[in-house]
């Protein structure tokens, strides 16, 4: 599955309700929409096509590097990659991605 799709389904079930905040609670209508909008922004058109399977943090770091380059408040920052934790520990509990095993020193 690609980010872009994962970030739409996640999207669809975060306004359904089905997905929550970490504390059980339903997003906030303006939440959803700021998350919508920062990932809509920032991260699809970067990393939209990249299988969640493959994304890395020095990726997601390169992005973040290039909005804190552009002086974006910490909190659009924030923003953009908020959901993407919530959409990556879904696929994670779905079993649709694995973690990486570390290499062992």
């Amino acid at each position: 599955m690609f980010l872009d799709q994962a970030a739409d389904a996640w999207l669809a079930a975060a306004k359904s309700g089905v997905v929550r905040t970490r504390s059980g609670s339903p997003f906030k209508p303006a939440a959803l929409r700021s998350y919508e909008d920062s990932l809509r922004r920032f991260l699809l058109p970067k990393l939209g096509r990249t299988r969640l399977s493959e994304l890395s943090r020095n990726q997601i770091q390169d992005v973040v590097d290039e909005m804190v380059a552009k002086d974006y408040a910490p909190s659009t920052v924030r923003n953009a990659v908020l959901p993407l934790r919530s959409i990556c520990r879904r696929a994670l509990d779905w079993e649709e991605i694995r973690l990486k095993e570390s290499a062992e020193f």
